[in-house]
């Protein structure tokens, strides 16, 4: 348990997405080829462990209501929070340079248009 003041029953699809959403922004981030290894090493067996013991594709897994959205809109939106929205600051883009951000929000908005969870490389494909 991490943040106990926001610990409840809740939809088991938004600990999914916000854990790969905070993944790929760690990994897009690091500057260190191992990192970068370890957290796409850990996102794929996180997923593939995930789809075996629930026997449902990632891709397909949405929030248990009728109003829910697609995972790759929660991902996207959660990035985009933390690139330039509320919880923008003291993260890892802090102090990113607004080109970048400019190309991290393009892709996300992309993600969320598309709902084509490959683009978000090796977080989502493997290694």
């Amino acid at each position: 348990v991490i943040d106990w003041e926001l610990t409840l029953y809740g939809f088991r699809v938004q600990d999914v997405w916000h854990l790969l959403a905070h993944l790929w922004m760690i990994w897009d981030r690091a500057k260190n080829l191992v990192v970068k290894a370890y957290i796409v090493a850990l996102a794929w067996a996180f997923r593939q462990k995930y789809e075996e013991i629930a026997g449902q594709n990632l891709a397909y897994l949405q929030v248990e209501d009728s109003g829910s959205h697609p995972i790759a809109v929660h991902i996207g939106t959660e990035v985009l929070q933390r690139v330039i929205g509320n919880f923008s600051q003291a993260y890892v883009y802090q102090g990113t340079p607004d080109t970048a951000k400019k190309k991290i929000v393009d892709l996300m908005v992309e993600l969320i248009l598309q709902e084509h969870l490959p683009l978000l490389g090796p977080i989502w494909n493997g290694a």
